[in-house]
């Protein structure tokens, strides 16, 4: 790996001071809030479906 990538190589590093290993802040939209609480429904109904087929084809 490259020395590159290393937080201690970022400008202002301070040893001990843990926010120079965390990422940088992403910004996000309302619509992707929104997209991601859609998505995560629909894969917990689809789950649900499943192991309800599931459970009903060897019951």
């Amino acid at each position: 790996m490259s020395n590159a990538c290393d937080p201690r190589n970022r400008p202002g590093f301070v040893a001990g001071d843990v926010t120079a290993f965390l990422p940088d802040p992403v910004s996000v939209t309302p619509d992707e809030d929104l997209r991601t609480v859609l998505l995560a429904g629909f894969s917990a109904a689809m789950i649900v479906a499943l192991v309800f087929a599931i459970v009903l084809a060897t019951g």
